[in-house]
């Protein structure tokens, strides 16, 4: 598969960007700390922030070696991180790929 630029892809209510180091708080309150979130994951909750940052970097590591996509999804008001969502397991042959997504509980039921 050809990786084209990372760009970002911005709705009225959202935005989709790369994530970045300085997501990670935001990252672990809203997303690794939660089990709720992370319940259907093939991880445990993270217990620290050290642990946020690591996903995050493994997130970039991915798209840098071009094996996934990853992108923050964020709100556009002040650019926080909601939730995330990666393409990956890419199928040249099939012209496909698989995603996964987690969004922040507090974000559930609201239509994103």
């Amino acid at each position: 598969m050809k990786f084209a630029a990372f760009e970002d892809l911005n709705t009225r209510r959202l935005r989709l960007r790369k994530l970045r180091l300085s997501d990670a708080a935001c990252y672990y309150e809203r997303l690794g700390s939660s089990r709720d979130v992370t319940k259907y994951m093939l991880w445990q909750p993270h217990t620290s922030l050290q642990e946020s940052e690591e996903s995050i970097r493994k997130a970039l590591a991915g798209y840098e070696v071009r094996r996934a996509y990853t992108w923050a999804i964020a709100l556009p008001e002040d650019d926080s991180v909601i939730g995330r969502i990666d393409l990956l397991r890419f199928d040249e042959a099939q012209g496909c790929c698989s995603f996964a997504y987690m969004l922040g509980k507090d974000y559930w039921g609201q239509g994103f």
